[in-house]
């Protein structure tokens, strides 16, 4: 942070080169402000969780006023605390100690009854959550290449994918999330949720659907999170970076007073209407400045009254407004009607109705024409166009005719000119009867102990292809398309991955000319999963060479031949040594483990039994268990 602020050019205008005052009060931006991309910190390989966990401390240190934010909550003292270089990231921990922060992970549905697909479940949550927590929630996406429990989805890529991002706030009048993204291909800052990574992973796994919104889909594959959980609230950092001001004083040795420490700053005289800015985005004004219409494009298209204007170190234009925000040149462009649209087009739609389509615009709004023999070959405005920001519309009622469409670009600065006109001859086509399609009559059963079989009748008709949906607690209970039924004009398919769930299936049928049948009737199947017989661990003991060893204790593989289990918390004994703890087969391969100490061991093989056997580790005590005795004689 210092080398940061050191490389800054701090311009200081002086009414006169020989200005004796002691002090000349300046308005720049706060030392450190929680959205700041120096508070961010970017991933090592696999190491998202960690990134931003890391972030959201930093932040949450930076709310509470400390000092040493970026001196003690670095990436590799967390790490040291967090990170497991062979499991990864903890589920909870505190730091920098037991008295520091306490970070814990719940997950979505065991700790909150929010499952996979509860959008507005989840949403509620963060949004919640996120006003307690202006140092953000770190949220993990992922899908597994072998689920370990009901509730995780498998990827259908063939390995897992997954990525945590830091959730910093929440938009509520665009309804809108903004995280940070620790990827290092993603921007260093803040942005919306929506522009992150995370649609890459959703995508690999298969569980895309273009038609839900992109901030949606990712709330609701949101399965755990990172959080602080014993300090809430805001702190005086948590302003928006743009319009932040704070008074420091600048003296006429050179330096500059910020939180206790000095800079050094450039001192040169300017004329009276000099505008200068300090840390490249927070302007000072010196003088007045003849107001002058620009568009701000930050977030709205209206006009605005320029108060000031000037350009920073970087030598970006800026510009005060007449609301008191601050807008800089990457996102401020002079008033100016806009461009002609292009690209437009017409294409048929159906034997009445046509759609009319072009390129957008920036910032602009649309006015639609047409002219046919029914306006008397007149350009008159379409009404079928009714949403002015749209860039496609369908002309409805047509009949036999040939039709002309131009279109034109609006915005606050004036009329673009006219496109281009397209014109489109419409013929009405003789419509068939409707033909009634007989709904399939479906079953479910039982196929393994993950999957089921689904089946239905053939439905006879032209080119006839099936459309299938299931619903089940995994999607709230609503109805969705099953992406398990791929072969659309098959009459039966295995739906994979079922859990303990009940699950309920219906099917219709739909031919060549796009007619439906009504919806099959609803065929439902409960699920139960069969126990799989994994195979026993046995742990014994062995005194070597002393007394009283623990009893043998078993316990079960898991489904990747993996097995956990606490050490006996017996101690043997035996004279004239002292006990050290157990090893594994007696073998200096493997490090000496305490009494009652917590194993995880992979052993492969998941349905065979195996045994492992623990050996006491002697030291030889220097001090002896017996003493001998001294017989003292005297003589007379």
């Amino acid at each position: 942070m210092k080398k940061r602020r050191l490389a800054l050019l701090l311009i200081v205008f002086l009414m006169n080169l020989f200005f004796s005052e002691a002090f000349v009060n300046v308005n720049p931006v706060y030392a450190t402000n929680i959205s700041d991309e120096i508070v961010f910190t970017k991933q090592n390989l696999n190491e998202c969780p960690l990134a931003s966990t890391v972030s959201m401390l930093r932040r949450r240190a930076i709310i509470d006023n400390k000092e040493n934010w970026n001196s003690v909550y670095t990436y590799e003292k967390i790490k040291n605390v967090a990170w497991d270089n062979t499991k990864g990231m903890y589920w909870n921990f505190d730091f920098p100690d037991k008295n520091g922060y306490s970070v814990k992970s719940p997950t979505m549905d065991l700790d909150f009854g929010l499952n996979m697909g509860d959008v507005n479940g989840k949403k509620k949550y963060l949004v919640s959550e996120l006003k307690k927590h202006p140092e953000g929630i770190a949220v993990y996406i992922f899908f597994l290449k072998t689920p370990k429990r009901d509730g995780h989805l498998k990827s259908q890529s063939g390995k897992t994918e997954q990525h945590v991002v830091l959730l910093t706030d929440y938009d509520e009048k665009k309804g809108t999330f903004y995280c940070f993204d620790p990827s290092n291909s993603m921007p260093k800052g803040r942005i919306e949720l929506k522009d992150s990574s995370l649609p890459k992973y959703i995508k690999n796994a298969g569980y895309w659907k273009d038609s839900i919104p992109v901030q949606d889909q990712i709330i609701s594959y949101v399965a755990q999170t990172w959080m602080i959980t014993n300090v809430s609230g805001g702190g005086s950092n948590t302003k928006p970076t743009e319009n932040a001001h704070s008074t420091h004083t600048y003296n006429d040795i050179g330096y500059c007073t910020i939180g206790g420490e000095k800079y050094p700053i450039s001192l040169q005289q300017m004329t009276a209407t000099t505008y200068q800015a300090i840390n490249d985005n927070t302007p000072i004004r010196w003088e007045p400045y003849q107001p002058e219409p620009i568009i701000e494009r930050l977030s709205k298209d209206i006009p605005v009254t320029v108060m000031a204007s000037g350009k920073n170190a970087k030598g970006n234009l800026w510009y005060k407004l007449n609301d008191n925000t601050w807008v800089y040149s990457e996102n401020v462009k002079k008033s100016s009607k806009p461009t002609t649209p292009t690209g437009l087009v017409v294409q048929k739609a159906s034997s009445t109705t046509a759609k009319v389509s072009w390129n957008a615009i920036p910032g602009a709004y649309y006015e639609a024409e047409y002219k046919s023999p029914n306006t008397n070959n007149q350009w008159v405005v379409d009404k079928d166009y009714g949403d002015n920001k749209a860039t496609s519309y369908t002309a409805v009622n047509m009949g036999n005719h040939t039709y002309y469409f131009r279109v034109r670009a609006v915005n606050s600065a004036g009329r673009s000119d006219l496109s281009n006109e397209v014109w489109y001859t419409n013929t009405k086509e003789t419509i068939s009867p409707a033909v009634t399609l007989t709904p399939p009559r479906v079953t479910a059963t039982q196929a393994s102990s993950t999957t089921a079989k689904v089946s239905w009748n053939a439905v006879s008709g032209t080119g006839i292809y099936y459309v299938v949906e299931y619903k089940s607690p995994n999607t709230n209970n609503a109805w969705v398309t099953d992406t398990d039924y791929k072969t659309k004009t098959a009459t039966s398919y295995t739906p994979m991955n079922m859990g303990n769930h009940t699950y309920y299936f219906r099917v219709k049928a739909v031919n060549s000319a796009g007619q439906e049948s009504e919806w099959s009737n609803i065929a439902s199947y409960t699920h139960v999963k069969e126990t799989a017989a994994y195979g026993t661990v046995t742990i014994k003991y062995s005194a070597n060479g002393g007394n009283g060893a623990p009893s043998s204790h078993t316990t079960t593989k898991d489904s990747s031949g993996d097995a956990q289990y606490n050490l006996s918390t017996t101690r043997p004994t035996r004279s004239g040594y002292t006990f050290l703890g157990w090893r594994l087969e007696n073998d200096t391969a493997y490090d000496i483990d305490r009494p009652g100490q917590g194993i995880y061991i992979g052993l492969g093989y998941p349905t065979s039994n195996t045994t492992l056997t623990y050996y006491a580790q002697w030291q030889q005590s220097n001090t002896p268990t017996t003493y001998g005795t001294v017989t003292i004689k005297y003589n007379a």
